[in-house]
């Protein structure tokens, strides 16, 4: 303007092409938009008559003056000034600009981690533009019809889903600066379904799968051990690919990962019991007797069900039906119990030490003809004797397995304990993965 105190309106409309990326783990939204810029400037403007009828010219943009106009919410602190293109310039002989620009915009858009992978909410990200140093009374920013958003996006995404795009014009003053102009687009979008979230959910089931095997083997068994370890290695490394990919600057915490430390922490809390368990199995008989109330309740009906069926009162009544399997004599008076879980298995000699029967710890294989005298020991010292259909080393059937009263109630304990931890997972982990 000639007059320093004229104020040089300037139109501004977009078009969007393509909102190219939604960046979750840089807070970004990638878009690449057309840009149509009007404003009068005094000193262009000519008369045709003198020119030859010329009443339009191409400029370099480098050569005349034109608006500082930036992205103020830029993402790329590398190009917050040159946000255009340098494309040229069509000047009219009434005096009239007309820039016609592109950019790809990089803004910032708070993107919350919560969500991620899945689609479930729709991001609300804004790009807001407004001149670097003039005032508003200076360099007004203004839209025709108030129209800031024109046309688009011609392009479709299939990563994100387009919903709604508004614009709007407004002025803000700020203390010691001034009041100024600015224009801001405000973009709904959403991320279309795609096999991430699967992806996810496989190895997750995974890991669930072998953490729920382990509950059902026996406690000696290093089998149990090897499902709960693999567990936890797929639970670490798929908590290592969901965190390289939200890197350190996501907002909030992901589903996934919110999940897979439950699950990480409840795996290895079964992997410590079960290492607990042998433990206690191996010093069962320098422990303190299983208090009365709690071996009554190792007896009750919801014992039954959770152990099923380890309960000393049916392998007695089953033993007093006639019933011969595997026997277990007890010493408080002889009686023998019959036990289901163990009738059938086949122990195999001891070779260096203890062997660990199917439930239960610290058990000696001994000749057929040192059965006799050895059950006589047990019956002055408190203990329990159990039958059961075997192979010697000399492959003589009938191998004699001797277990101490003591193994017996801690063994049905554990199994109680081991089957609640059980149900607690299955009731935590399973619904939360559905």
């Amino acid at each position: 303007m000639k007059n320093h105190l004229t104020q040089t309106k300037v139109d501004m409309r977009i078009t969007v092409n393509e909102f190219v990326e939604l960046d979750t783990v840089n807070s970004m939204l990638i878009t690449d938009a057309w840009f149509h810029i009007t404003w009068r400037d005094e000193f262009l403007s000519w008369d045709p008559n003198d020119y030859q009828q010329l009443k339009q010219i191409h400029m370099n943009p480098n050569e005349i003056w034109k608006p500082d106009i930036v992205l103020i919410n830029t993402a790329d602190q590398d190009n917050i000034v040159n946000v255009f293109t340098e494309s040229e310039i069509l000047v009219n002989s009434t005096g009239d600009v007309l820039w016609i620009t592109m950019g790809l915009l990089h803004s910032k858009c708070p993107v919350w981690a919560y969500d991620y992978p899945f689609t479930i909410r729709p991001v609300t990200c804004r790009l807001t533009f407004c001149s670097l140093i003039y005032q508003a009374h200076e360099v007004n920013i203004t839209t025709p019809g108030n129209e800031f958003f024109l046309a688009g996006p011609w392009f479709v995404n299939p990563r994100l889903e387009f919903i709604n795009v508004t614009g709007e014009r407004y002025e803000r003053f700020y203390e010691g600066y001034g009041s100024y102009s600015f224009e801001s687009l405000s973009v709904q979008l959403k991320r279309r379904g795609n096999a991430l979230p699967m992806l996810m959910r496989i190895p997750t089931l995974t890991a669930i799968i072998l953490t729920l095997c382990m509950f059902f083997l026996p406690i000696n068994w290093p089998v149990r051990i090897h499902l709960a370890i693999f567990a936890i290695l797929i639970q670490l490394l798929l908590m290592l690919y969901i965190g390289l990919q939200l890197g350190v600057n996501a907002i909030g915490l992901a589903r996934p990962i919110s999940y897979l430390r439950d699950d990480l922490f409840l795996s290895t809390l079964a992997l410590l019991m079960t290492l607990l368990f042998r433990r206690l199995l191996a010093l069962a008989d320098w422990l303190p007797p299983v208090p009365y109330t709690l071996s009554a309740l190792l007896s009750g009906p919801i014992a039954r069900l959770l152990c099923f069926g380890i309960n000393s009162n049916d392998y007695a009544a089953r033993s007093q039906a006639g019933q011969t399997g595997g026997l277990l004599t007890g010493s408080g008076g002889g009686q023998a119990f019959q036990s289901k879980s163990m009738g059938s298995r086949k122990i195999g000699p001891s070779r260096g030490g203890p062997n660990l029967g199917e439930h239960v710890s610290l058990v000696e294989d001994v000749d057929e003809q040192d059965s006799d005298s050895i059950d006589q020991q047990k019956r002055g010292t408190g203990s329990a004797t159990v039958e059961i259909p075997g192979v010697s080393e000399s492959g003589a059937l009938n191998t004699t397995v001797y277990l101490t009263g003591g193994q017996l109630e801690w063994m049905q304990m554990i199994i109680f304990c081991d089957r609640v931890m059980f149900i607690f997972y299955a009731l935590i982990m399973v619904p939360r993965l559905v």
